[in-house]
């Protein structure tokens, strides 16, 4: 009998130290890029291509914002990446959850091919939505972004840095008024 209390005691102490774990910790679990990197500023998350960059605007839009992360594209990208909406790439970020860490871009081209007409959709870019603390440097767009309103090639709205960004894409707003 006193075993079987103090297994039961250990399990109830084991269930209530988990329940006070950090978040953080299942956040590391679930933020791994094809790359590698840990997100800090001296090791950022490297992006390496197309599934990298629809994970960051899965995990963005989802409601995990990057604040205080970082992320580059890799050095061995010697052409463009192309991110579709009809491969599955919606824009990083949105009215709801906007993006908040460091995007380097490291001197690449995005090739995007975003239409989000047929869902009257907004927020339509690279990133949708990149939040007041965010920055976004040293990439350029090229290709076609289509939606309602916030049309850019970059963001369709940025609250932060945008920096050494250079927009090449063709962009349309459908909204009127």
């Amino acid at each position: 009998m006193k075993t079987t209390k103090r297994i039961l005691s250990f399990f109830l102490v084991f269930c209530m130290l988990m329940t006070c774990m950090p978040d953080t910790l299942v956040y590391a679990e679930t933020s791994t890029f094809s790359g590698g990197g840990d997100g800090t500023a001296n090791n950022p998350y490297i992006l390496a291509n197309a599934a990298d960059f629809k994970k960051l605007a899965t995990d963005v839009n989802g409601g995990t914002t990057y604040a205080s992360t970082y992320f580059k594209v890799s050095d061995s990208v010697t052409a463009p990446i192309e991110l579709s909406s009809e491969d599955g790439f919606v824009p990083i970020g949105n009215d709801t959850t906007n993006f908040q860490g460091t995007f380097d871009g490291n001197g690449k081209t995005i090739q995007l091919s975003v239409d989000l007409t047929a869902t009257s959709g907004s927020y339509a870019g690279l990133f949708g939505y990149a939040g007041t603390s965010s920055v976004v440097k040293n990439v350029t767009t090229t290709g076609t972004v289509n939606a309602s309103d916030f049309v850019g090639g970059i963001a369709g709205k940025s609250e932060g840095k945008c920096i050494n960004c250079h927009n090449e894409a063709d962009v349309t707003s459908t909204a009127t008024g």
